[in-house]
């Protein structure tokens, strides 16, 4: 969605470059509102370093480090 392009690197290109959006917007789109729609919510995920800091191939093979939910950790990587 930053770039339209492929970030695994398997297909080479775009698809309607003109249609990427920033992070600030694609954040909303992979977080509240998929949990909104299941009706699940994480208290907050831990992350090797910010999102603001990686490059969109980075962004796109994010590994969470630990989630927590209702104040305990539910995930541990």
């Amino acid at each position: 969605m930053l770039t339209r392009a492929d970030v695994t690197g398997k297909h080479a290109g775009h698809v309607a470059k003109s249609q990427a959006i920033t992070l600030e917007q694609a954040l909303p789109l992979f977080t509240i509102s998929g949990a909104r729609s299941l009706g699940e919510w994480a208290d907050f995920i831990t992350l090797e370093r910010p999102q603001s800091e990686m490059s969109p191939e980075e962004i796109g093979a994010i590994q969470p480090l630990e989630t927590r939910w209702k104040g305990r950790i539910v995930f541990s990587a």
